[in-house]
């Protein structure tokens, strides 16, 4: 052992192989089973460098900064591997902000490798910083970060990556920053590499629940009138829907999902009511005002899962709320039963629990029969707008095609705004898993598309669709490019209604509530052919205008093997299912 500080005694290894500390990086990255880097160069070039020639770990050079963190989040949402993205210190560490922030507040695990300049610089207005100071950019990613550190020696380099994966894919799993000084990158150390695969995938370390806090959660399902399930992306995350569909089924217990828990029952069980909340199913929504007890598992009560703090009702509906962060438990809602686990092994032993009271499956078929009456009301009120011929194409009309056409196990995501309610209303997921996602977390407009290139290289032989709106795509339309340099066969969609519709219809909405008005709020786009510049960057773009067009587009651009990009014109007029609108003006 050597020793790094004769004051301190700080034992370093000096056994192991030698090598500079970006190669270090890189062989921690592949022991820890990742495949892809995502990033732009710049003082990060020795990381960069060490990527010639091998292609064990593979480099992605994106756009922007922005984009690398949206591809390390999609890889991350469907691989279940922490995704990694990198930049330089000053602007490339600001750019990778918002897609940080959609990692932060969804719980995906990223790790974001940034860079640093030497101390020796601090004080002199060196390029990229502002008066003087070296740190200004580790700052930056703080709020939105489980854990950051800076690295200023290469020993330490392997040792504090592995920390970052450990960290990111335990608890409440989030992104981490781990910014190397050049020292660090550019120094030689010998190294002794090695990783924990426990932390190689994500949910690491479950928690298991309070045996007690169990019990007691299966006396009030049990003895619940009008119970409902609520299941969020914890579900989802941590593999438990076979767990929570053998809960419903076994006390005749209908489900809602979150936004990020759709996925977590098939939509056309009998049990299910679909997504509930702001962007809802009605007979979701119905079904949870509805109940007398809720179960919120893997699912915090913010402000889209509980229609604005109203569903629940609060005071009137008991709350049983299980999560993995604690926190989260009794935010909103006076909590009769609060439980801090993972959701497979929370429900797990609820089973366990119930059956100890209830020792056969409770059957009860008028709750499957209010189910059913429920969402074969919502059904037929959509179904004239699923069946719509109407020019321009109606969104419903869209999302029905789109449902017939993909093969159950596609990956779908939903880009903020329009985009996102109609996949999580519309669509209809037809068997449980991680294949659904959005950016809803950080309401991060640009994320759809390339978070499906992400999407499409964990799983490079599924179908990936993403559905993003003209307004979102001008923050990422550049990506287009990196789907076409290295062949990323994702298909995205494009919603043109030539303008920003959710704030359009919301500024006319509130300039005069209850009615929307013929004012313009200033809005609109001009109107593009988004299939034109998608075939300039060397994309597939395929034009819609009737929905006849719909599936034979579909059809093409799976079948292209390359990443295409289908422009549908469709009606910027229709109000989609928000409760931000009057039920009067806005669609099922």
């Amino acid at each position: 052992m050597s020793i790094s500080d004769p004051f301190r005694g700080t034992p370093m290894p000096s056994n192991g192989v030698r090598m500079r500390g970006s190669k270090a990086v890189v062989e921690t990255l592949k022991a820890h089973g990742t495949e892809y880097l995502f990033g732009v160069p710049g003082s990060t070039i020795p990381l960069f460098a060490e990527f010639a020639g091998r292609d064990d770990v593979k480099l992605i050079l994106t756009r922007d900064e922005r984009g690398a963190a949206c591809m390390a989040d999609g890889y991350a949402r469907i691989s279940h591997k922490p995704g990694v993205c990198t930049a330089i210190e000053g602007p490339g560490t600001t750019n990778l902000l918002t897609g940080i922030g959609e990692a932060w507040m969804s719980s995906i695990p990223v790790i974001a490798i940034t860079a640093a300049r030497t101390p020796t610089e601090s004080a002199k207005n060196p390029i990229m910083f502002c008066r003087g100071r070296v740190y200004d950019t580790f700052d930056v990613l703080k709020p939105y970060t489980k854990w950051g550190i800076q690295v200023h020696h290469p020993a330490r380099v392997s040792e504090l990556i592995s920390r970052a994966y450990a960290i990111s894919t335990t608890g409440r799993p989030g992104p981490v920053q781990v910014e190397l000084y050049p020292d660090a990158m550019y120094q030689e150390w010998d190294f002794d590499i090695a990783a924990d695969p426990q932390y190689s995938t994500w949910p690491a370390q479950r928690v298991w629940p309070d045996p007690e806090k169990v019990k007691a959660a299966a006396r009030l399902l049990v003895n619940a009138k009008r119970p409902v399930i609520i299941a969020g992306g914890g579900v989802v995350r941590a593999s438990a829907w076979e767990e929570l569909i053998a809960l419903a089924e076994y006390l005749s217990i209908p489900v809602a999902t979150s936004l990020f828990g759709k996925g977590s029952i098939p939509e056309k069980h009998p049990l299910a009511v679909g997504v509930c909340g702001i962007h809802s199913r009605l007979s979701a929504n119905q079904t949870v005002e509805d109940a007398d007890l809720a179960l919120f598992i893997g699912s915090n009560t913010d402000m889209h899962t509980t229609n604005k703090w109203t569903s629940p009702v609060p005071g009137k509906t008991t709350v049983i709320h299980i999560d993995i962060d604690p926190e989260e438990i009794g935010r909103n809602y006076p909590t009769e039963v609060g439980i801090v686990s993972d959701a497979k092994h929370a429900l797990a032993g609820l089973i366990l629990a119930v059956k100890e009271i209830v020792p056969e499956k409770r059957h009860l078929q008028e709750r499957y029969d209010v189910v059913k009456k429920r969402v074969d009301a919502w059904r037929a009120k959509i179904l004239p707008d699923q069946l719509s011929d109407a020019t321009p194409i109606k969104p419903q009309r869209l999302m029905h095609e789109i449902s017939k056409f993909l093969r159950p196990d596609a990956i779908v995501l939903g880009d903020l705004s329009f985009s996102s309610i109609w996949v999580n209303v519309h669509y209809d997921t037809p068997i449980p898993g991680p294949f659904i996602t959005y950016a809803r977390g950080f309401d991060l407009l640009g994320w759809g598309l390339p978070a499906s290139l992400g999407a499409q290289l964990a799983a490079p032989g599924r179908q990936v669709l993403s559905l993003i709106g003209d307004g979102s795509l001008g923050y990422c339309i550049g990506e287009l490019e990196t789907a076409a340099r290295y062949n990323i066969p994702a298909v995205n969609i494009v919603l043109n209604n030539s303008t920003l519709g959710y704030e359009k219809f919301l500024i006319k909405y509130y300039n005069q509530p209850g009615k929307i008005t013929e004012e313009q709020p200033g809005c609109d786009y001009t109107k593009v052919d988004y299939a034109a510049v998608a075939r300039a960057f060397g994309c597939v773009g395929i034009r819609v205008e009737h929905p006849s067009e719909i599936r034979p587009a579909l059809e093409k651009a799976f079948a292209s093997g390359r990443p295409a990009l289908i422009d549908v014109v469709i009606d910027a007029d229709v109000i989609p299912p928000s409760t931000f609108f009057d039920e009067s003006i806005r669609s099922a």
